[in-house]
């Protein structure tokens, strides 16, 4: 039913509006009289359309009346204020005062206190010492003989919108409202009417007065022999108990979002005026006609009070448990179905402005409905309207629901409106649909890769960024750019960065195998775009001020999928090239750092990286931690048997943790064969200290260790320096005693294995003989494995001589061969 309604409002916005001849306004009077006139005329002709063009022609009426300074000519001015010889400073400041407000009266002809001379610097000084000068009670007294008690009131309510001096103007409005209140007993209704607020219903909310009057009410409340009556209570009665006419002045003043003290005065009102109604017993169709709802020509939906019959409807439902939809009350009242109550509301509507139209999406209530939202009835009598208006305004600038949308959530709200709306099963494809407009609006308005990233506050998110939900939409703005990059017309450079940028996020999506989301590659491409460093990236997600906090809540570098996507960065950063700067297009230099690229003719330079070099740096006082998280994820995703482990080890590790894993140990071993040897890198991973064997079986660094030793001899040279780090640890006959019967054990004998075949390996670099070696190391008791591992190391002992002897050989070979080419040579010459 709901997809009918929606092709029904359509059709009915489409073919209705063109038939709409817009009313044509001569001239706006921003008197109320004409106003009603202009109304009233409109009323008698019968007509719904114009009537709702009366309607809104004059909201903007009163709104321009409201906001509307006119400059007159300033007064002159009296001779009073004009002759101040013999007076004292007191006075004389008075005098320049009293001229000020004189011009001001008739400077100012709305409620609003604009700048006027009053503000002026000078004079403000001088309003600031004469209030300084005396107490509260008789600086009152005397600005009493210059002003009258509305225009003390405005100067206080100026002053105070100054960020300085502020006590001493509060000090003033303390002595004003205790003379209302204590020496003329003013009520609350005298000082409404002593301020001018009578004149100014149609507006009185946004009057910079009525905050003031507010405050005196609340001070005349306090008064223990007053009669308590609220704000909403005086005003009741000043608006002689028109409900209608309130709501209508509380709607129209929450509307103003730039005033956050009269949007909060209005949203009180309006709150105290729906419980009104609630503790008097009103039943929603007693409150539909006291708003005069009933009477309504045009469609009521859109008419302004709607929004606050439409609060009360929804506190009544809340309240007794109702959950009948305001569309079924609606139709029902008008006795009418659904589908008919929604074609005649959308030909009845009438939105003569833009701001109109989104302001009708918060009177609907749209903002607050929850899942769904693009399935909701309103929601697309709403859009219904919306395209209405952009029939009957065809030489306007289309009005799109995005745009409309942004207007009211903003960017990021929208985007999380709408990822919120592809959970929902009827809104995926709307909600689709939104998302491409949205990023097809971003790219028209020039918005960047960088641009979107920010204002979706993703800049601002920490190493689980990939679960934030603004990155599909981000990802999916990411596609939009990239093609349509296709189809710029780009200079040698930007066409050579760009390919660049391409191929960069290709290899890191790819490297190692892998597949990466759509999410990496947005990432990937943002980071190409922003010549992003890796180092830079690092920095940003896992820095050294991060990095504490994130080990102690995800315990595993290598399991954030964040810092794989960084890994898969760093490998696609290194295979791609940078235009050269100008101080490296050296042309006379013979080593030079560049290379022209035969496509696109420029100057480039290869771009380096290793991350495994990054990383030492940044555990280079803690390399046990970072052998902990390694050996965490080699040893989860094998079934070696090893020591135990003092932290869980995950079941099972992904492809591309294994990988990232992989490429950092590489790059260490690479680094480690080249500039440390084995010992070194045993104090550098801290097993130096005094362990016991067991305590080092159980030890990660120490079965990382293993794991490096194992790499190392097998490139090792005879001239490689080794250490004796395993010699050292077992030559206590305990602790070779120990490492003897751990390669019986079955929980041990797998390592133990490998670091009785290691320790051999050192004894054959430091040329431990096998006597040596029989004696030292086959101690009692007998093992199965004596004979075998003897006569094992006697072969390589063997193969070690023989290597050695061939290697003498063909030295002295080579040594022949260059006397022999020396004694040529000076034969010749």
């Amino acid at each position: 039913m709901r997809v009918h309604i929606q092709l029904l409002l359509a059709a009915v916005a489409i073919t209705h509006a063109t038939k709409i001849e817009p009313t044509t306004f001569v001239g706006v009077s921003t008197s109320n009289s004409s106003t009603e006139s202009s109304s009233t005329a409109a009323r008698e002709k019968g007509d719904g359309m114009t009537n709702v063009n009366v309607l809104v022609k004059e909201v903007l009426a009163k709104e321009k009346t409201r906001r509307t300074i006119t400059t007159s000519s300033p007064t002159k001015p009296s001779e009073e204020s004009t002759s101040t010889a013999g007076r004292d400073d007191g006075e004389r400041m008075f005098a320049r005062l009293s001229e000020m407000v004189e011009k001001a009266k008739g400077a100012v002809k709305s409620n609003v206190v604009g700048k006027t001379e009053i503000s002026q610097e000078k004079a403000y000084e001088m309003f600031l010492k004469v209030v300084r000068k005396h107490n509260d009670e008789q600086v009152y007294k005397k600005l009493k003989k210059k002003f009258d008690d509305k225009q003390i009131a405005k100067l206080i309510e100026h002053a105070k919108t100054q960020n300085s001096h502020n006590d001493v103007v509060i000090k003033l409005e303390n002595a004003q409202m205790e003379y209302w209140l204590k020496k003329k007993k003013q009520s609350a209704h005298d000082v409404f009417e002593l301020l001018g607020l009578t004149k100014a219903k149609n507006d009185l909310l946004d009057h910079p007065l009525f905050h003031y009057w507010s405050t005196y009410v609340e001070r005349f409340n306090k008064e223990p022999s007053q009669e308590k009556m609220s704000v909403f209570d005086i005003l009741m009665s000043e608006y002689k108990n028109n409900d209608a006419a309130l709501a209508r002045l509380i709607v129209n003043a929450k509307k103003n979002k730039e005033n956050k003290e009269i949007n909060k005065n209005a949203v009180a009102l309006g709150e105290e005026q729906l419980n009104y109604w609630l503790r008097k017993g009103e039943s929603v169709d007693e409150v539909f006609e006291l708003l005069r709802l009933h009477t309504v020509e045009d469609s009521v939906l859109t008419n302004p009070v709607f929004n606050q019959w439409y609060f009360y409807f929804e506190m009544v439902n809340a309240k007794h448990g109702n959950k009948e939809s305001v569309i079924d009350f609606l139709s029902s009242k008008k006795g009418t179905s659904f589908e008919g109550f929604m074609k005649d509301e959308l030909e009845k509507a009438n939105l003569e402005t833009k701001s109109r139209v989104d302001e009708l999406f918060v009177d609907l209530r749209l903002e607050q409905v929850g899942d769904g939202l693009f399935t909701d009835p309103l929601f697309m009598f709403w859009r219904a309207c919306l395209e209405k208006f952009n029939a009957a305004h065809p030489k306007k600038s289309r009005t799109s629901v995005i745009q409309s949308l942004r207007t009211v959530y903003g960017d990021k709200g929208l985007v999380g409106l709408i990822n919120a709306e592809r959970k929902v099963t009827d809104s995926v494809k709307y909600a689709s649909r939104l998302k491409n407009d949205l990023c097809a609006t971003w790219l028209s308005d020039g918005k960047s890769l960088d641009d979107v990233f920010k204002f979706l506050d993703l800049n601002r998110a920490d190493y689980k960024l990939l679960e934030d939900p603004s990155m599909k939409t981000f990802a999916r703005f990411t596609q939009v750019v990239s093609m349509d990059r296709k189809e710029l017309l780009l200079t040698r450079e930007e066409s050579f960065e760009e390919n660049e940028i391409f191929r960069g996020t290709k290899f890191a999506s790819s490297t190692g195998g892998l597949e990466s989301t759509p999410l990496e590659k947005a990432l990937f491409r943002l980071w190409f775009t922003q010549k992003k460093h890796p180092e830079e990236v690092y920095k940003m997600y896992f820095g050294k001020d991060k990095l504490e906090r994130i080990l102690r809540d995800e315990g595993n570098l290598f399991e954030i999928p964040l810092f794989i996507t960084f890994v898969k960065y760093s490998e696609g950063y290194s295979r791609t090239k940078r235009l050269a700067t100008d101080d490296e297009v050296i042309e006379t230099s013979e080593e030079r750092p560049w290379v022209t690229d035969p496509t696109y003719m420029v100057k480039y330079v290869d771009r380096e990286f290793d991350v495994s070099l990054l990383l030492q740096n940044q555990f280079a006082y803690k390399m046990d931690k970072l052998g902990e998280m390694i050996m965490s994820v080699k040893e989860s995703s094998s079934n070696s048997v090893k020591a135990s482990s003092s932290k869980p080890i995950k079941a099972s590790s992904s492809k591309s943790t294994l990988f990232a894993v992989k490429r950092v140990e590489d790059g260490l071993f690479q680094f480690w064969n080249l500039e440390l040897s084995l010992d070194k890198v045993f104090i550098f991973l801290g097993l130096n200290t005094k362990m016991t064997p067991a305590e080092l079986f159980e030890n990660p660094s120490f079965r990382w260790w293993m794991d490096y030793a194992d790499t190392f001899f097998k490139q090792a040279t005879r001239t490689d320096k080794t250490g004796t780090p395993l010699m050292e640890v077992f030559e206590p006959s305990t602790n070779l005693a120990w490492l003897r019967n751990a390669r019986e054990e079955e929980n041990t004998k797998e390592l133990a294995d490998r670091v009785w075949t290691n320790l051999l390996k050192e004894h054959l670099q430091a040329d431990t003989s096998p006597e040596i070696f029989k004696t030292k190391l086959m101690i009692p008791p007998e093992s199965i494995h004596d004979k075998k591992d003897l006569k094992e190391y006697e072969h390589l002992c063997e193969k070690q001589s023989e290597k050695r002897e061939g290697a003498k050989k063909l030295e002295e070979e080579e040594l022949k061969k260059m006397e022999q080419e020396m004694k040529t040579k000076r034969e010749e010459d």
